[in-house]
């Protein structure tokens, strides 16, 4: 058995952040589209597991945000299941340093 690296995990989180409509026109974000040229819905691949709501104004009620090109990109924090899978990212971050940034030996054992 073999598991994602951190990258991976990240590049497929990523997908569950909601982007402005504006920064799809600018090219900042890529649009994915399924077979029949509709756009893929990723909340289906990350299955509630991860998200990160986007507004123009500050959020009031954001367990973490930063801005970004003018709009504020936050996890609520009354979403349970984003914050326990933002803090398992952090920890799995934090072992990597640990180990060495990214050595070539096992972070985890099982």
């Amino acid at each position: 058995m073999s598991t994602r690296s951190l990258k991976e995990m990240m590049f497929y989180l990523s997908h569950a952040v909601s982007a402005p409509p504006e920064h799809f026109k600018r090219g900042y974000v890529r649009s994915t589209f399924d077979d029949f040229g509709n756009p893929f819905n990723w909340n289906d691949m990350t299955a509630g597991l991860f998200h990160v709501r986007c507004s123009k104004k500050p959020p009031t009620d954001a367990d973490v945000a930063v801005k970004h090109r003018g709009y504020w990109f936050y996890v609520s924090n009354c979403d349970l299941d984003s914050k326990s899978t933002f803090n398992l990212l952090l920890e799995l971050i934090n072992l990597e340093i640990r180990a060495g940034g990214g050595a070539q030996i096992p972070l985890l054992t099982i």
